[in-house]
Parts: structure tokens; sequence; C-alpha cells
């Protein structure tokens, strides 16, 4: 989550984005977001998919409570919403499927088996109501007024169960390949020391290395299945692409299968399968992240838990949801690519860092930090200093590593060692930052010992990231 709120000035206003992320970020805690505290949010992400995957619609109720947050989620088994629940209410409001409609053909409510066996969903003795706006029902919608979803797995099912029993056959016609077995044979045949069962059947079982006596009147035929076969393989590879087209995924990536493919192909295959599955991000993003996010961010101001007022809603409805990027097999190719689109004006460098999985703020922030740092420039000292004494054990190097780190980001030049100074002080007070203000009077008390300089230097640091992200 990456909020884009602006202030009246049309800049980004970073404290309230800031605020909202971190509390974002800490609802995300299973603590927090799961009604049973059972799921972090991630998870829940991953449950998501996998169900549509698999169920072909998701099922998430909304329990506003009275924790930290005021709001969880409870994801919820399909089966709870009985197809076969179907009646009219009269006024052209109607129950199809298990969810009931108004007379435009809106979802206004859903009717939730209150049982949690799954051997008593059939049954439906008791069904609770809930609200449309306390539940999310997904799907991916493949024709008009469509109301439940179906398995993305439909148009592969018939081949996945084909390619697994054949899998299966060969499996056990190889097993009774492999085991060599014997019959003793007698004229009178009265030692048979063969097993039988209850009803005085042979029992038929096929042992590697078992030798057994046949009873009178009994031969045995032999036969020399030859599986797996030399077809097996293409077999089961042109049932495997079978499945990987019903699924929307390339074969490679499906079987693992990497024999006979140069960068060329596979790298056609994978910007397709990839384009497949941004389409289905976006869909996650649209019907299950957004939402969640509107009605958190509603209780969130409710509540004000962010010290934000509900006359900033729709400004921090203003968000950026970063999905997962891929990397390619070849990045040198793919940098040298971006920064020559770069240089044509083709994309940005946000879009580029986007396409990564980053954000272009954070990457900025690290980028200063690591200046900051590697540079030498936290010991950097003003000319001044020199002629300057120093206040007791080290205290006027301590004015100036914290006026140096203060000067970038208040935008003071470095020839004004004075203003530098005040601002230190005026920032140090406006931020109410207990450290720097800890730091100050220890430095003109001459208190710090040069001992002291490098864990000194270290929170400098840190204190110059935080600004340099807040002004």
């Amino acid at each position: 989550l990456q909020v884009k709120s602006k202030t009246a000035k049309g800049k980004l206003n970073l404290k309230a984005n800031r605020q909202v992320e971190q509390a974002w970020k800490d609802w995300s805690q299973s603590r927090n977001c799961a009604w049973d505290s059972r799921m972090s949010f991630v998870e829940m992400q991953r449950l998501f998919i996998e169900t549509a995957a698999r169920d072909g619609e998701v099922l998430v109720r909304i329990i506003r409570d009275e924790s930290k947050y005021g709001f969880k989620l409870q994801f919820l088994d399909v089966n709870r919403l009985d197809e076969n629940l179907n009646k009219d209410l009269g006024n052209n409001y109607c129950i199809k499927m298990g969810i009931e409609f108004d007379p435009t053909g809106k979802a206004i409510a859903y009717h939730i088996s209150t049982h949690i066996d799954v051997e008593v969903y059939a049954t439906h003795h008791k069904t609770e109501r809930v609200p449309a706006e306390n539940m999310i029902h997904c799907f991916l919608a493949e024709r008009p007024e469509q109301i439940r979803g179906a398995t993305w797995m439909a148009s592969a099912m018939s081949r996945m169960n084909m390619l697994s029993s054949y899998d299966e056959a060969v499996l056990v016609n190889a097993r009774i390949s492999a085991c060599k077995m014997g019959f003793y044979t007698s004229e009178a045949g009265d030692s048979f020391v063969g097993e039988e069962d209850y009803e005085g059947n042979l029992v038929q079982e096929a042992e590697a290395g078992m030798f057994e006596q046949l009873p009178a009147g009994t031969s045995f035929t032999s036969f020399d299945p030859s599986q797996p076969t030399t077809a097996f393989k293409d077999f089961n590879k042109a049932i495997l692409r079978g499945i990987a087209s019903g699924l929307g995924v390339a074969y490679n990536s499906l079987s693992s299968d990497l024999e006979g493919v140069s960068y060329s192909s596979i790298r056609s295959g994978t910007i397709e399968e990839r384009d497949q599955w941004r389409v289905k991000q976006n869909w996650m993003i649209q019907h299950f992240m957004l939402p969640i996010y509107e009605q958190w961010l509603s209780m969130q101001l409710l509540k004000n838990t962010m010290n934000q007022d509900m006359t900033q809603y729709e400004s921090l409805l203003e968000v950026r949801w970063q999905a997962k990027s891929w990397n390619w097999v070849d990045p040198l190719k793919d940098i040298k690519a971006s920064v020559e689109a770069i240089n044509a004006g083709i994309k940005t460098r946000s879009e580029v860092i986007s396409e990564q999985g980053g954000d272009i703020e954070d990457v900025y922030a690290q980028l200063k930090y690591a200046y900051f740092w590697s540079s030498g420039y936290a010991y950097y000292q003003f000319p001044h200093a020199k002629k300057k004494k120093p206040r007791g054990r080290g205290g006027s190097y301590v004015w100036i590593l914290i006026s140096t780190a203060l000067s970038r980001t208040e935008k003071i030049p470095a020839n004004a060692p004075h203003q530098v100074e005040m601002c230190a002080r005026r920032v140090a007070h406006s931020r109410k930052d207990a450290r720097v203000r800890a730091i100050l009077a220890a430095a003109g008390r001459g208190k710090i010992l040069p001992s002291s300089f490098e864990s000194i230097i270290r929170l400098v640091v840190s204190i110059q990231c935080t600004l340099c992200t807040s002004s």
C-alpha cells in the first residue's frame, strides 16, 4: 500500500501518508486483521487467490468490533452459500443460489449457513442473513448477470483426471512388470501352500521374488507388461500442454520442463503468462484490496486512530497498490532497455521502479541514506569550527554533526553555520524529538565523550533519513 494523498497546494502529504501506511502495516498483523488471529493479511491474500482458483469464488465477512482498529476479516467456505436456496420474496425481491437481490438485480444480502461441519452443509437447517455491505463476494464473471463463480480449472479438469488415471495405470503396470514370480506345480496338487480368502478364492497379489504352489486343476498363463513405454513421455507432455493451456499458464512453468527451451522461446511464453497474472492482480486489487481499504479507512477515521478526520477521506483514497513483480533471466539486458527507455522519454523512473516491485520514494530515501553515510558527509566540519574552541569534551563536534545533518534537509547554505545551529535547535523543538534534544543539551554542557561519537553519528544518520522523508 502506497498512499498518495496531497495537500491543498497539490504536494504530497507525506505526514498523513506515512501515518496511514504505518497504521495499515500494524493492522495487517494477524492479531489485528483476522477474527481468529490465525492469519496475517499477507496470508489472507494467498488464501484469497488459492480459493478463487480452486472454488471459483471467495467469501469474506467483515466484522466490526471493539478491538484496537475495530475491523477484522473472516474467510468463509463457499459451501456455506447454498446454491439450492432459491425463493421469491415478493415485490421483485428474490433469493437466488443463497444471495438476496433487490428489484434492480443488486445483491443486498447473503444467506450463510450457521453450520461449520461440511457434512451438514447440504441440509442447511439454519441460515444467517448477512447484509451485503458486510460481505465481500469475488469471482471472475464470464457472462452477463452471472451471480456465482466457476473454478478456474474447469476447462482443464477432464485432462487432469485423464492424466492422473493414466499415470496410475502405468505405475501399476510397471510395478507388476518388475515383480518376477514363479509357481510350483504337482500332479496330485495336494500340497497347495498359497493363500485363500474366507470364501476360498485365491488371493491374487504380485510380489517380487514370490513362489507359490498352485492347486490341482489350476494353471497360470503369464503375460509380460512392457510399461512404461517410449510413448509415455510424449503422451504425458501432450496432456500437460493441454492442461497448461486450459489454466492459462506456460507449459514450462507448470511442468518444470526446460528441455529444449531457448531464451527467446521461454521469454515469449513468460511474457504472455505474466500478462495473465497482471490481469488477475488488477482484478484482485479492484475487488478485494480496494474495498477492504475503503471500509478500513472509514473505520479508522471514525475511531481517530491516525490523528486524521473524515474531511481527509477522499484525499486518502488516492492510493497505489504495488503487486508482485518478476525478474528476467538476463537482467543486464532488461536494465539497459529500461535506461534507454528513460533517456528516450518513453518511460519514467517511477514506472521502471514499479515494474521491479519498488516505490520511487522509498528508493530515493535509501539513496539519500547511502550517500549521506558513504560520502563521509556526517564527518564534515565547517571552516569556522577549527577556529572555535571545543565546548567541554567534544561538544562542538556534536554540534557540527547535527548541524551538518540538518543543513541538507532544511536547505541552509554550508557557509551559514550560525543559521544551521539555530535550525538544529528549532527542528529539535518543533519535531519534539527527545533524542535530538538530549544530544543538544549534552553537547551544550560538554557532557558527551569522544568515545560516544560513533553511536552519535549513527543516531544523526537515522534522524537525517527521518527528516529527509518527512520534509
